[in-house]
């Protein structure tokens, strides 16, 4: 085989391998009911741990607490790094409407204070999720689920155990 023929079969066989592979990636779907349980259970998870990335790559960058602003991303890194907020959730189902869906679940709210603990339980808390533009790998368009806004009763949560 000469040269040229060699370097164009190559690109070929290139092209068709990336195109597999395209359709492949974007081609799957994902059940949005799976997409919005690992949204959650990450977030969880990172403010257990005090990882504030976690935390803020699932929350909306307008996120909102009982419609009030929660502050700046710094403030919400600051208090997840300091408070090491540990949220428990029972298993929950959400309701979705197109772009948006609702989880009304009750929930454990256990938050530190310098030394000590303090556990908040809530009966009823509402999350507002909503899917977002996102990237997958820096480069391929995708969208994310994001909480965008959590109800709760005014009474339930001392604010000083917000922190915001």
């Amino acid at each position: 085989m000469s040269p040229k023929k060699f370097l164009g079969v190559s690109i070929g066989i290139g092209v068709l391998m990336l195109g597999a592979a395209g359709v492949l990636i974007l081609g799957s779907k994902v059940d949005d009911q799976k997409l919005i349980q690992e949204a959650i259970t990450e977030a969880i998870k990172a403010g257990k741990d005090g990882r504030p990335g976690g935390v803020l790559d699932n929350i909306s960058i307008d996120f909102k607490i009982n419609d009030q602003d929660t502050g700046s991303r710094f403030q919400i890194a600051d208090y997840v790094k300091k408070m090491k907020p540990e949220v428990t959730l029972p298993p929950f189902t959400a309701q979705i409407f197109g772009d948006e869906a609702i989880i009304t679940t009750p929930m454990t709210l256990n938050v530190g204070i310098l030394t000590a603990r303090t556990n908040v339980q809530v009966k009823e808390v509402t999350i507002k999720m909503r899917k977002e533009d996102a990237r997958k790998w820096l480069i391929i368009p995708t969208h994310r689920w994001r909480v965008a806004d959590v109800k709760v009763p005014p009474d339930a949560v001392p604010s000083a155990l917000m922190g915001f």
